[in-house]
């Protein structure tokens, strides 16, 4: 019976070794996480709770592949609507305001060191659109509320 008690201490540690595993934890912003890990990366899906409880509401769920995100990653306002809908696929960033009016669209081209970006007034017309790289703006182009071009702030 001792043996078989010290070979059980000695080899279960070990079966878990390399496979999937289901885990949870508290971030420190106080979300709760659940998500899966294949060889200590992340893999699956993942899902941030507003709260530390996995019966709140979903601040923010996407999967990842080998570490990476993959695909469309969804964030929510507190309200259930739409924050952020990140497509790590086709490398298109759509970002709203909390009554779910688009706020603003960036296209990556090689990350965030050079984009497209457009932003929207409140009524949907567009208001900026332009280029950036290695965070210096290439070119941009401005309009009023009403869709009439105009000079750029700086």
């Amino acid at each position: 019976m001792k043996k078989l008690i010290f070979l059980l201490l000695i080899t279960v540690p070990f079966i878990g070794f390399g496979q999937n595993n289901l885990g949870t934890w508290y971030e420190y912003s106080g979300w709760l996480l659940v998500g899966n890990w294949v060889d200590n990366e992340e893999d699956g899906l993942f899902q941030y709770y507003f709260e530390n409880d996995i019966n709140s509401q979903v601040q923010k769920e996407g999967v990842y592949k080998n570490g990476k995100p993959i695909g469309l990653w969804k964030e929510y306002y507190e309200n259930g609507n739409t924050k952020k809908n990140k497509d790590w696929t086709n490398e298109i960033w759509r970002y709203y305001k909390d009554n779910g009016k688009l706020e603003k669209v960036l296209i990556l081209k090689n990350g965030l060191k050079d984009f497209l970006f457009y932003y929207y007034y409140e009524n949907g017309q567009l208001k900026w659109e332009g280029r950036e790289a290695n965070f210096v703006t290439i070119w941009e182009k401005c309009w009023d509320e009403n869709g009439t071009e105009i000079e750029c702030e700086e």
